[in-house]
């Protein structure tokens, strides 16, 4: 049995300095060239990971990142904290009350922009030569697992897009975030049960209708239920005048940690769970701006850089890249949704010169599929 000592620690603290410190600065720097940091904080990854670093300067890299298994899992758990809090942060951002009252048109637009990119993404898979699948004989689920992914779309890209076009706060960006809104959560809790699924032995129905009740009834639950008495709580905390933003802080990752524990047992993945979170925590009137504002800083200048750049340690990316699967995979991404949102807003009957507008609105991917994507090699 191996035990953490000062070695452990002392090479922790290295691995966090060097990619935090390479992650926020070449970050800034794309900032400053308009590019997301995103892009940044992966491509550090890349370079200090087994794709250039690793083969260019092995003792280098090894002596870096050593592959002790204990000295992996501090690593990893710091990263997997990150991506907890990306999805709670995520669930923060959706107005659900304003996506409940435009349920009409957003509900049409989710609806189509689930259904058409699962097709369109579910056929070519079945056309995949076997080489490119670890198990052929789950080929169907397999479909189905990249079939949803497609589905899950960047709200923060496209909030970001209408921010700096000035549409965010109109009736026409109101409509295409509740839209968004809407297609995450479905998407979210195809997703979680789909991945719920590849935990399983065996594909039984039987299974699969208890992870699907087990899911929707919680979501419903937490929706209904759980944002009036989330709300109350933090009504309560406001009250009492309970030392901010700390106090509300602190409700809202234990909110998080509860939903996570719940949506984990029930066979779906704790990161549902967080972005449910997120969902009824960001309900609260009395959860401040500067409480969001807090999270949002602590998660996006801490845990985000290092589950990215962590990500580009875990893969050997000029080993395992294929560039006619990036391309299907692109093109299927992004006509599929686009599609999708188009049939949506036109049974919607949005103005005809708002409809492509709020299609391409709904093409970008991007953060949540690299989340799922990773969730898919683990």
């Amino acid at each position: 049995m191996h035990y953490l000592d000062e070695s452990h620690i002392f090479t922790f603290l290295i691995q966090v300095f060097v990619l935090l410190l390479c992650a926020r600065g070449l970050g800034e720097l794309f900032r400053r060239w308009k590019q997301p940091a995103l892009t940044a904080e992966l491509l550090v990854g890349i370079v200090l990971g087994p794709t250039l670093l690793g083969r260019f300067a092995p003792g280098l890299h090894a002596a870096l990142f050593p592959p002790d298994a204990l000295q992996q899992a501090m690593l990893e758990t710091i990263a997997w904290m990150g991506v907890l809090f990306l999805l709670l942060d995520t669930g923060l951002e959706i107005d659900f009350s304003i996506a409940w009252r435009q349920r009409g048109s957003a509900l049409a637009i989710a609806l189509t922009d689930i259904v058409v990119p699962m097709i369109v993404a579910f056929i070519p898979v079945m056309f995949l030569p076997d080489h490119f699948l670890t198990d052929p004989s789950r080929r169907i689920l397999f479909g189905l697992f990249m079939a949803t992914v497609m589905t899950i779309s960047a709200m923060p890209v496209a909030a970001r897009c209408l921010h700096d076009l000035n549409l965010l706060k109109t009736d026409l960006g109101f409509l295409t975030m509740s839209a968004l809104a809407v297609n995450d959560i479905i998407g979210w809790v195809l997703f979680a049960i789909i991945l719920g699924l590849f935990t399983q032995a065996s594909v039984a129905i039987g299974s699969i209708l208890l992870i699907f009740a087990g899911t929707l009834g919680f979501s419903i639950l937490a929706l209904t239920l759980g944002r009036p008495f989330s709300a109350r709580i933090f009504d309560a905390m406001k009250a009492r005048q309970f030392p901010e933003p700390a106090s509300s802080l602190t409700v809202t990752l234990l909110l998080g940690l509860l939903f996570g524990a719940i949506t984990q047992k029930l066979g779906v993945h704790a990161l549902f769970g967080f972005f449910l979170a997120g969902i009824v925590a960001g309900e609260a009137k009395s959860l401040s701006e500067d409480t969001r504002r807090v999270i949002a800083q602590m998660v996006y200048s801490l845990f985000v850089p290092l589950f990215f750049a962590n990500i580009g340690l875990k893969i050997d990316f000029i080993a395992n890249f294929h560039g006619g699967l990036v391309t299907l995979i692109c093109l299927v991404g992004i006509a599929g949704r686009y599609l999708g949102a188009w049939f949506g807003v036109t049974l919607a009957r949005v103005p005809r010169v708002n409809r492509h507008l709020i299609s391409i609105a709904h093409t970008p991917g991007g953060m949540m599929e690299i989340v799922v994507a990773l969730l898919a090699l683990e």
